[in-house]
């Protein structure tokens, strides 16, 4: 597979190496990104701020979006599970 980098369930293909390379996060400990509960801990807003000075922030937003990511900050964005809550009938 030249050219291509595998990634955890998606292919990231050359543009998409060239984008990240400016990106603010990198050098960063990944966890600061997993949004595991409810509320965002410090180290998520940490994350925040980061997102909030990197120069491809829109891009890594969009890409969120495409890869309908959940439980983390991307973008300077917190995805949340989207999936409707159904309520069990008593």
């Amino acid at each position: 597979m030249t050219g291509f980098v595998a990634r955890k369930h998606t292919v990231v293909t050359p543009l998409e190496v060239e984008q990240r390379h400016g990106m603010a996060c990198v050098g960063y400990p990944p966890e600061l990104w997993e949004v595991t509960g409810k509320h965002m801990t410090p180290e998520n807003q940490v994350a925040q701020q980061i997102c909030d000075r990197c120069p491809v922030r829109a891009w890594c937003y969009a890409d969120a979006l495409w890869h309908h990511d959940q439980g983390v900050i991307r973008g300077g964005r917190r995805f949340h599970d989207l999936r409707p809550h159904h309520k069990v009938a008593s």
